[in-house]
């Protein structure tokens, strides 16, 4: 006797040789019915139960002959007919849904490639390879994202709520195109009423797919100092506060001196007020408005940050091999986009042909901050002679002077553009000084520039 399994069924048939057969026969089956049982095969993975039989009408007439053949079979859940793929109609479906990813698999990875890469390897991570069996279902207009993913915290689907939304849905919609995601409704009145929140479900065939893609981007999880964060936020957005809120939830996140500092600072901005229980928000909407800020908005900052794929490392300065060291420099240099900074209190005439290395198509202004260590006639004549070129590009250039206590206060030399920032050598001697160019947080860096900016006086 040969057993078929569904869930909560077993079914008996009565030739031991109907499971070869019936995968010889599904050779033969025309093109329509294996789209057909393919899916099924999708989209029985929206409830334990299988797919709704509604959900289905498109292959009616094709699902009867599947059914009468045991490729699918239909059962009554409360007042609804719903359906699966036996075991065998499985096999050949899953070949189906194998053959389609092979034929998409060039236009499926166009599409992903155009996602930035950290975004992408995020959403594959949080979205789909954490996921348990069953939930793999999601609303095509993410409305009711927040009710079905939000839990457990270590999903981050509160960030892709915020802003990458459109990201995910060129991944859903990718597969879609290859018949590889289906759409079927999630919510179903079981007294046979009403169907809704239509939502895209996925085969285990497209999780393999994107668990290999995301072993090729060899981009690991987000810095621990964001994850912290975003534990942060799920503790303070969905427990009651109390003193002990950390020492009972937190698992280490941070110290109960922390805590407690934490705690009166939200105090003294006056966004929480001590009750008979503990602490609750004085406004839910400004509270809410500020631990995202807090602790969700860094880590959209992140994923959203262009990566500068060559230099992510940094590089070194080596005194044996100044020709290497300008080479590395000038590339840096050229790839730089949208506002430049310099904070350099060293620099000097001898630096200024580096910055001829700048691609200016992509330049909108250079912004040079420095002190009046270096600066003379000499410099004045080169920096007005370069000013006057990068104006006929287009190009906007200003210096401005540290002011004393600045100066003194300043040891390190930055360069930074609109995503990215990089601790650097003085450039007048970048290329002959033995040292490191290390990447550093662009938004802090180009915070204390502007700060020094707003003091320093033009030149």
């Amino acid at each position: 006797m040969a057993e078929v399994l569904l869930r909560d069924q077993t079914l008996v048939y009565e030739n031991p040789l109907y499971e070869f057969s019936a995968i010889q026969t599904g050779m033969m089956l025309d093109q329509v019915s294996k789209e057909a049982l393919a899916h099924v095969y999708i989209t029985q993975h929206i409830r334990r139960e299988g797919v709704l039989s509604q959900d289905c009408l498109l292959y009616s007439q094709q699902l009867s002959l599947l059914e009468a053949e045991k490729y699918v079979i239909s059962s009554n859940w409360y007042r609804h007919h719903v359906l699966s793929v036996t075991p065998v109609g499985k096999s050949i479906a899953a070949k189906e849904v194998e053959r389609n990813l092979d034929l998409g698999t060039e236009a499926i990875k166009r599409k992903l490639d155009q996602i930035p890469r950290r975004i992408a390897a995020f959403i594959i991570r949080e979205s789909f390879l954490k996921l348990r069996e069953g939930e793999l279902a999601y609303p095509i207009d993410f409305q009711g994202l927040s009710d079905y993913l939000d839990l457990p915290y270590s999903i981050y689907n509160c960030i892709i709520r915020r802003g990458l939304t459109t990201d995910l849905q060129q991944i859903l919609s990718a597969f879609e195109e290859a018949s590889c995601v289906k759409r079927a409704r999630n919510y179903v009145s079981t007294r046979g009423g009403e169907l809704r929140e239509n939502c895209w479900v996925l085969s285990p065939e497209v999780l393999d797919f994107l668990r290999a893609y995301q072993s090729d981007l060899h981009i690991e999880g987000l810095p621990a100092e964001l994850e912290k964060r975003h534990r942060m936020y799920h503790l303070l957005r969905e427990h009651r506060i109390t003193e002990n809120l950390f020492s009972t939830y937190g698992n280490g996140i941070m110290s109960a001196a922390e805590w407690l500092a934490l705690l009166a600072k939200l105090l003294g901005l006056k966004l929480l007020e001590q009750t008979s229980w503990g602490y609750a928000p004085v406004n839910r909407l400004a509270f809410d408005a500020y631990i995202e800020e807090e602790y969700l908005s860094p880590i959209e900052e992140y994923l959203k940050r262009r990566e500068s794929k060559k230099f992510a490392d940094g590089f070194e300065i080596s005194l044996s091999k100044p020709y290497q060291n300008l080479r590395k420099i000038s590339e840096l240099l050229f790839r730089l986009e949208g506002e430049v900074r310099i904070l350099d209190k060293h620099f000097s005439e001898e630096a200024l042909p580096l910055l001829l290395e700048l691609n200016v198509k992509n330049i909108k202004l250079i912004h040079l901050l420095t002190s009046e260590d270096r600066l003379g006639s000499k410099f004045n004549n080169h920096f007005k002679a370069f000013k006057n070129e990068m104006k006929n590009l287009d190009v906007e250039v200003e210096l401005r002077i540290l002011d004393d206590k600045d100066s003194r206060a300043i040891h390190a030399r930055y360069i930074m553009d609109s995503h990215d920032a990089f601790h650097i050598p003085p450039l007048n001697v970048i290329t002959t000084q033995m040292d490191d160019v290390l990447p550093v947080d662009n938004s802090t860096k180009v915070g204390q520039f502007e700060r020094f900016w707003a003091r320093a006086k033009p030149h």
